[in-house]
């Protein structure tokens, strides 16, 4: 028995990654390059903030790339800061990442009717792969350092992300600076993003009116995101992505470590097949100049409107990147080779690695829910509609991974764990979550199985590359 489930080095080489091209070069060189150079453990300017007098200014980077949908929500998103209290000197750069100058105009007009310095930044893509949030913000960025040099209105010590389908609630931009400001070591500050169904004005009403008789909630530093070693703890990233990495969207960032780190790389943001996870490498970039806060008191609502086919779209590509992702950072020897279980085990979580395993890099997340989630998959897969041509990778991929957990089972007597500090508590599942539906969880499965498959040839062996891990539910206190 102990044989069937022994690792084998597959004898067929890894094959290169698919390419999409952006720019001068195709996306894996420009992510391998991106991955060295943002976080390496060099930092230049890591002690920069220290003693800095701060000015309040604040230029907002937002994307948009379609007119038709966004027009009213942008117009929602520079109103509701425009009218805020307290919040000091805003500016605007829209990334436009495919619009027309017809359609650039009219959103143009209303932001300049409130008194706001706007810039556009032509983003519009020359290739599919640049059509994309971290393209945009890449080339706003860029356009942000050129006016930060020509005209004061841009030239404020914080950089803010918002998407073009969100907006702060009131005062949240101003809790944010406070924080930003309070601690020398904070190198960003995120809200809490908040989902809602449709972004207009009478939500926006709403949600001050909730924000105003609100308790405080306390404000803390999130985990580090690197072991001791100096490699990447990808597991807890995937497993836990915004409530420890950080999101993009409703970030306040110091605008000369993103400017350093712009220079250094010459992408913020990595560009990842599937157009998803960009918000990940970008925080392990901000992590070797400080420390990422939250504060809980600052709020973004996030139009998140969505089918189901939506939801499974979208994890699907998420599940499918997280794998790309630990393969890039494995081509660049910043994740530590081996099969490292991470699971949860009372109120905390532990992390061990299986002896033996050094020939390959897997990542496995939570094994009793993947067992359960795989079960559920083997049951959307009867339905060939659903996965459609990527429906026998899956059911192929359901045996690979099913031969992975009955490995770790095999090795649990070996294990060695443990206990990962400053994680969210393991908790409750609430699975009429979109997050945490059936959906959404035997989605990102499937998209964990695709992308394996798509950086090597797997054979129905334990292949060398692999994540298998799902979101999971986070509690703080």
């Amino acid at each position: 028995m102990q044989e069937q489930f022994a690792i084998q080095k597959p004898q067929a080489e890894v094959q290169s990654l698919p390419t999409m091209p952006i720019q001068d070069g195709t996306l894996p060189e420009v992510r391998r390059q991106v991955l060295a150079s943002s976080i390496s453990p060099i930092n230049p300017v890591g002690l920069l903030r220290l003693g800095k007098q701060y000015d309040p200014g604040t230029v907002i980077l937002v994307p948009i790339h379609d007119a038709e949908r966004r027009k009213k929500t942008i117009i929602e998103t520079v109103t509701t800061l425009a009218y805020q209290q307290n919040r000091g000197r805003i500016s605007f750069v829209l990334a436009n990442n495919g619009l027309s100058n017809g359609e650039v105009g009219p959103i143009q007009s209303v932001v300049e009717s409130l008194g706001v310095p706007f810039a556009v930044a032509d983003a519009r893509p020359v290739h599919p792969g640049q059509r994309s949030p971290a393209y945009a913000r890449n080339v706003g960025v860029k356009l942000i350092r050129e006016l930060a040099r020509q005209n004061p209105a841009f030239r404020g010590d914080t950089i803010g992300f918002l998407d073009s389908d969100t907006a702060f609630t009131p005062e949240s931009l101003p809790e944010l600076l406070a924080t930003f400001t309070q601690y020398n070591d904070a190198v960003a500050v995120m809200p809490t993003v908040v989902p809602v169904d449709e972004l207009d004005n009478n939500t926006y009403r709403l949600h001050k009116a909730i924000q105003d008789r609100s308790v405080r909630e306390t404000v803390f530093p999130l985990p580090r995101l690197r072991y001791p070693d100096g490699s990447v703890d990808v597991s807890s990233i995937v497993a836990f992505s915004s409530d420890i990495a950080g999101k993009t969207t409703g970030l306040i960032a110091d605008r000369d470590i993103v400017f350093d780190i712009d220079e250094r790389t010459g992408q913020l943001f990595v560009q990842m097949p599937k157009s998803s996870g960009e918000d990940m490498m970008f925080a392990v970039a901000l992590n070797e100049y400080g420390r990422i806060y939250s504060n809980p008191n600052a709020r973004v609502l996030d139009e998140a409107r969505q089918t189901r086919p939506d939801t499974r779209k979208q994890q699907m590509a998420w599940g499918y990147d997280h794998v790309i992702l630990l393969n890039d950072l494995k081509i660049q020897s910043l994740v530590d080779a081996g099969l490292t279980v991470m699971e949860p085990v009372g109120d905390h979580w532990e992390e061990w690695t299986i002896p033996g395993t050094n020939h390959i890099t897997g990542r496995v997340i939570n094994p009793a829910q993947l067992r359960i989630v795989a079960r559920m998959l083997e049951h959307f897969v009867s339905d060939p509609s659903i996965f459609g041509d990527s429906t026998p990778k899956i059911v192929d991929g359901i045996v690979v991974l099913n031969r992975v957990l009955g490995f770790i089972e095999l090795s649990r007597p070996q294990a060695e764990p443990v206990v990962k500090e400053g994680l969210p508590r393991p908790t409750l599942v609430d699975t009429s979550h979109p997050r945490f539906s059936s959906v959404a969880t035997t989605a990102r499965l499937a998209g964990n199985i695709m992308g394996m498959y798509d950086i090597q040839e797997v054979n129905g062996e334990i292949p060398q590359a692999f994540m298998f891990g799902l979101r999971q539910a986070a509690r703080w206190n």
